[in-house]
C-alpha cells in the first residue's frame, strides 16, 4: 500500500507491485495493518505505469527541461528522455560521447535560462565528471533539425563538486567546482583558469579551494533558502579528524561566513525546512531553536583589519561600544586582535532568557501561549575597556543566545576610541 487517502466512509487505496485482479468486495491488506474493502461496482480503477526503454536502476539523475523529464544514465555518456508532459513512457536516448573531448561520465543536468524564468530561451545543460559542459537548445531531443535540436557550444569548467552541488540564480545555473562556485554565463566568455575570478565564491577563495582538495571524494551539495535569505553549502566529513563545517552566503550581500558544528553529507529544504543528514546516518533539523544539539551556539564577527587613518603609526583602542537590534537575549563580548594576528578570547555563556513561555516549559495558567513576538529595540551602549596596542586593528564580537530560542539579534555598528602614538625620528 502506496498511499490511502481517506474520506470517511470512503476514500481511495493506491497500491503497487499486485499480482493478479480485484473482485468485488474483496479485502485489501498491508504488512502495516488496516484494511480495505474493493467495490467493484463503484469503480477500482487499475493503472500501469512504468518507463521503459532503459533499466530505471541505472538512472542516476533526473532534471525538468521545457516540460520534459531528463535522466542521466550512470557512468555513461548517455542521456535519456520522456515524451512531453509524462512521467512514464518509453525513454528516448541521447548519446554525447563524441561532443566531449576529456572523457569520463556524465555527472548531471540542468536547465539554463538567460533570465529568470522558463521560456523559449532556456538551454539543457548536460555536465560531466571531468567538468565538460555541452549547452543544448530547442524542445525535441529527437528532432532532425537545428530548430528542434542544436548544440550551442562545448565549455570547460573544473571538476565538479557533487551532482547536486548546484543552485539557481534568477535564471543562471550556479556550479560548485573545484574552483569555487561559478555561473555558467561566466563559463562561455573565460578559459577555465579565469573562472575563479567570475566566482561569486572569490571572497573565500583560499578556504574554498584548501576544503575542496580535502574533501573531494564526497560528493557536496547546494541548498538555496530563500526565506533565511542564505545559501548553504555542505562540507561532507571525507577523512578523520576533519572539521565539521559548511560554508553560507548571503543572497542579498554575497557576505560568506561558516557554520561551525554541522556535519552535513546530504542536505535537502522541505516543506521549507532545513534537513541534514551526518555520515553515521542521523538526521538534523536546522534553524530551529538557539542551541546547536543541546550544545551553545557561539556567533563569531571579525572584521577586516583597519589602520584606522593612521598608515603606520602605533596606536592603542582603549574602548569600544557596540549597539544591537534584537528582541531575543543574548550575550555579547567585545574584542580586538592586532597586526594581523586573529586572537579570540573565551566565548561568552549562554543568555540567560527564562522558560516562562516556552512550550513543555511553562507553567499552566501562568505562560501566555498566544503572546505576541517581542518588538526588536536597541541595545548596547556601554563602553568597554580594550587595552590593545598595534599598527593595524581588528574589532572583534563573540555572541551567544539563549538556548531555547532562535536568536533575533542584528549588529548595527561599533564605536572606538584610540590613541595615535607618537613619531620618533
Amino acid at each position: 500500500i502506496v498511499k490511502n487517502v481517506d474520506n470517511g466512509a470512503t476514500g481511495s487505496l493506491m497500491i503497487q507491485s499486485i499480482t493478479g485482479t480485484f473482485v468485488d468486495n474483496e479485502i485489501i491488506t498491508g504488512g502495516a495493518g488496516g484494511s480495505a474493502t474493493a467495490n467493484i461496482p463503484g469503480g477500482v480503477v487499475q493503472v500501469s505505469a512504468a518507463i521503459t526503454g532503459v533499466a530505471t536502476s541505472g538512472l542516476s539523475h533526473v532534471w525538468l527541461y521545457r516540460n520534459r523529464l531528463f535522466f542521466i544514465q550512470g557512468g555513461t555518456m548517455k542521456a535519456s528522455y520522456l515524451p512531453v508532459d509524462s512521467v512514464t513512457g518509453a525513454l528516448g536516448t541521447i548519446n554525447l560521447s563524441g561532443v566531449f573531448q576529456r572523457g569520463g561520465s556524465l555527472l548531471f543536468g540542468a536547465t539554463w535560462s538567460l533570465d529568470a524564468g522558463d521560456g523559449i530561451d532556456d538551454k539543457c545543460v548536460f555536465v560531466t565528471t571531468e567538468g565538460e559542459a555541452a549547452i543544448y537548445e530547442g524542445s525535441n531531443p529527437a528532432g532532425s533539425t537545428a530548430a528542434e535540436w542544436n548544440l550551442v557550444g562545448r565549455y570547460d569548467l573544473t571538476a565538479p563538486m557533487g551532482k547536486r552541488a548546484t543552485m539557481r540564480a534568477g535564471g543562471d545555473l550556479i556550479v560548485a567546482t573545484k574552483e569555487g562556485m561559478v555561473p555558467i554565463s561566466a563559463a562561455i566568455n573565460k578559459d577555465a583558469a579565469a573562472l575563479s575570478l567570475a566566482a561569486i565564491s572569490r571572497n573565500i577563495e583560499p578556504d574554498w579551494k584548501r576544503e575542496a582538495l580535502r574533501r573531494i571524494s564526497l560528493p557536496w551539495e547546494v541548498i538555496k533558502w530563500p526565506d533565511m535569505n542564505y545559501a548553504i553549502v555542505s562540507l561532507p566529513i571525507a577523512a578523520e579528524g576533519q572539521e565539521a563545517w559548511t560554508f553560507v552566503v548571503n543572497l542579498e550581500t554575497g557576505a560568506w561566513c561558516k557554520f561551525v558544528g554541522w556535519a552535513t553529507r546530504c542536505i535537502e529544504l522541505h516543506d521549507n525546512r532545513l534537513f541534514y543528514g551526518t555520515n553515521d546516518g542521523t538526521v538534523f533539523e536546522g534553524e530551529i531553536a538557539g542551541n546547536d544539539d543541546s550544545q551553545p551556539i557561539y556567533y563569531t564577527y571579525v572584521g577586516s583589519p583597519d589602520h584606522m587613518k593612521t598608515l603606520g603609526r602605533l596606536k592603542t583602542v582603549h574602548q569600544a561600544r557596540a549597539t544591537f537590534l534584537s528582541s531575543t537575549p543574548f550575550n555579547p563580548k567585545i574584542s580586538f586582535s592586532v597586526n594581523y594576528t586573529v586572537t579570540l578570547p573565551t566565548a561568552p555563556d549562554a543568555a540567560d532568557g527564562g522558560t516562562v513561555d516556552l512550550w513543555d516549559s511553562g507553567q499552566w495558567d501562568v505562560a501566555l501561549w498566544d503572546q505576541a513576538a517581542p518588538q526588536a529595540t536597541v541595545s548596547g551602549g556601554q563602553w568597554i575597556s580594550i587595552g590593545k596596542t598595534g599598527y593595524v586593528m581588528q574589532p572583534q564580537l563573540q555572541a551567544t543566545g539563549f538556548l531555547n530560542q532562535r536568536p533575533d539579534v542584528e549588529f548595527v555598528q561599533i564605536d572606538v576610541t584610540f590613541e595615535n602614538g607618537g613619531v620618533v625620528v
